[in-house]
């Protein structure tokens, strides 16, 4: 034993060296992928519904700016333009946003792997409101590289069997 303070703790081990063989520290991961996928689809659910929103009165107050640099485009194509940005940026991330937050409370409960991985590659969607990359690219990355784990697979199908 020794007497160093700043030493590690020691545990109890069993013999393939873990202090708790029964659970990897993969599954042990699980509720922090579960919370982060929550958290991160909230954030892309009102970024998605912000930014459809936006399509309803940014294109006329564009239109309705006597800016010299919109006078080379019609007021009634740019409206139409600036409608199809933001709905093209918007619903994707909702889309993306609803999806993670129903495989996030899964994932908390052990249930349905396949969704978290799906709900994870499509969580890629919300690339398209640019506002919510770094969270996106971060969660989903996180949440692949943990639900991929072959204990973490195992432990969802023990948990569906039970």
């Amino acid at each position: 034993m020794s007497n160093n303070p700043y030493s590690a703790p020691v545990s109890p081990t069993s013999k393939s060296g873990s202090p708790n063989p029964s659970i990897d520290s993969s599954v042990k991961q699980i509720p922090i992928v579960g919370i982060l996928m929550i958290a991160a689809g909230v954030i892309e659910l009102l970024a998605g519904i912000a930014l459809a929103s936006f399509s309803f009165f940014v294109p006329q107050l564009i239109a309705n700016q006597n800016n010299p640099a919109f006078n080379q485009m019609d007021p009634q194509q740019l409206a139409t333009l600036m409608t199809w940005v933001y709905i093209g940026m918007g619903l994707p991330a909702a889309l993306a946003g609803l999806l993670r937050l129903v495989a996030g409370i899964q994932i908390l409960r052990f249930k349905s792997w396949l969704f978290g991985v799906i709900a994870n590659f499509m969580g890629l969607l919300a690339l398209s409101s640019c506002y919510c990359t770094p969270i996106s690219l971060g969660v989903s990355i996180y949440a692949l590289i943990i639900l991929f784990q072959s204990p973490v697979k195992l432990e969802f199908a023990r948990r569906a069997v039970v």
